[in-house]
């Protein structure tokens, strides 16, 4: 019997506890980490319970999204996998190719983004990662087609993405006026597209039964002068300029549609000569080409092309534009400044020349404290609701050593648009001038993060010397 007792104690010892749960376990332990905010130890916890539920779908599921969350990269991408083990779904596709765009690989989830797409009942928020990516590489390629589809679907997924229905307004524009002006009126809810949109709106009514190639002209010119933080207008200028070279053959919508090229890192160089060929004596193909020039630091042939520009159409403010642009990149600033204001002057009615003297001023940092200055408080007081204007007033402002003014109009500017990139980093040197240095970073931080723009360099070496 001693023999018998000792032999079932073993038994049970290597059998365990006959009805205990080590995956339930396991996933209930996983859950209090999560609670706990131990993310880390929760993914080794869930892992823990996958031997004791092979391929249960949601075990995976959550493996797939807390390693995805953790930028644990390889293991999202084995998760994936082994869900689509039995055959490969919507969803199934759309975790893939997640995983493919966090690895950087923008192509590879691209094509298993569109797989989910073929394979979903009906679009989804979900599915809004995808179809920006998608909009992207169709804009990218010239798929105009393709890009009006995804445009059309992100409006209808998300009505409130402002960014997709400014976008969707440009792109119907040349054909389209009634959509168009549909999707700008719920873009104009963001304040940084509303320039834009009331410019746009202008063009509308004052020209309001042109043929489809001549309102794509007017309409790509316009879109070619836009610049909003974050967004990128130059395939939408690219579309309408193209319609109108094609269909309305205009050779300066050729000129210009090589700068845009250009500027969106292409050759552009043949555009360009192929309008002057075909119409030398045209003012706005030499302003085009002119513009070009510039661009690739050609700057005395820009001068030479712009003045013959300036010689057959002398009340263009665009051209005068264009020659101050050109002085200012020779480093020329007094000419530059004067040739800026005499566009101002030949469209007084026209807030973008004002504008883009103000922004000289600041950017150029040309004389802040005397005629600068002076200049910046006329033109602040002409576009008292322009937050761009105001900002660059109130770093004027700043750099005299108006403080408390400076702080007040700044202040302005970010309440007619808290998105302003340039008056948050123009706030963000105020606050650090003044030993403010915690809001400095803050506002820094903000510049920064929003992405691509000419001041997110500057914050960057401004959190740098800030020591972040």
């Amino acid at each position: 019997m001693a023999g018998l007792t000792a032999l079932l104690v073993c038994l049970v010892l290597l059998m365990g506890e006959p009805h205990r749960d080590r995956g339930a376990e396991a996933l209930a332990h996983a859950q209090l980490l999560l609670a706990q905010g131990q993310t880390g130890e929760a993914l080794i916890a869930l892992h823990q319970a996958l031997p004791y539920r092979p391929g249960d779908p949601d075990l995976l599921v959550q493996l797939y999204e807390l390693s995805l969350r953790l930028n644990r990269l390889d293991l999202s991408a084995q998760y994936a996998s082994l869900l689509a083990a039995k055959g490969w779904t919507a969803d199934d596709y759309h975790r893939t190719a997640r995983t493919f765009v966090r690895q950087g690989d923008k192509d590879a989830g691209a094509f298993y983004y569109r797989a989910s797409l073929a394979g979903a009942g009906r679009l989804e928020a979900r599915d809004l990662p995808a179809l920006h990516l998608l909009l992207a590489e169709s804009l990218h390629s010239l798929d105009w087609k393709t890009a009006q589809t995804y445009l059309e679907w992100i409006n209808r997924v998300d009505p409130r993405d402002y960014e997709a229905a400014f976008g969707w307004g440009l792109m119907l524009a040349p054909s389209d006026q009634a959509g168009s002006l549909a999707a700008l009126a719920r873009a104009a809810a963001e304040l940084r597209f509303q320039p834009a949109v009331s410019a746009l709106n202008q063009l509308f009514a004052a020209y309001p039964d042109e043929p489809v190639p001549v309102r794509a002209y007017r309409i790509g010119l316009m879109i070619v002068g836009f610049s909003i933080d974050s967004f990128d207008s130059l395939p939408y200028a690219e579309y309408a300029l193209s319609i109108a070279a094609k269909e309305g053959g205009y050779p300066a919508a050729t000129a210009f549609l090589g700068v845009v090229r250009l500027r969106r890192g292409q050759d552009g160089s043949a555009l360009v000569e192929r309008a002057l060929l075909l119409n030398a004596d045209d003012p706005m193909v030499n302003l085009g080409a002119g513009i070009y020039y510039r661009l690739v630091g050609n700057l005395d042939q820009a001068l030479n092309v712009l003045n013959f520009a300036r010689s057959l159409a002398p009340e263009n403010p665009s051209i005068a534009a264009e020659i101050g642009l050109v002085y200012r990149a020779k480093g020329m600033a007094a000419e530059a400044s004067f040739w800026l204001d005499a566009a101002a002057k030949l469209a007084p009615e026209d807030s973008s020349f004002l504008a883009l003297l103000a922004t000289f001023y600041a950017d150029d940092n040309y004389d802040l404290t005397g005629n600068g200055l002076n200049a910046l408080e006329k033109i602040a007081a002409r576009l008292p609701d322009n937050a761009e204007v105001q900002a660059c007033y109130g770093w004027a402002l700043l750099a005299a050593q108006r403080t408390e003014e400076a702080r007040t109009t700044l202040g302005r500017a970010l309440g007619l648009n808290p998105s302003s990139l340039r008056a948050r980093y123009y706030f963000g040197v105020l606050l650090e001038t003044q030993g403010d240095v915690d809001g400095a970073i803050d506002s820094y931080r903000k510049v920064y993060d929003a992405g691509e723009s000419p001041f997110q360099a500057l914050a960057g070496r401004a959190l740098a010397r800030l020591g972040q």
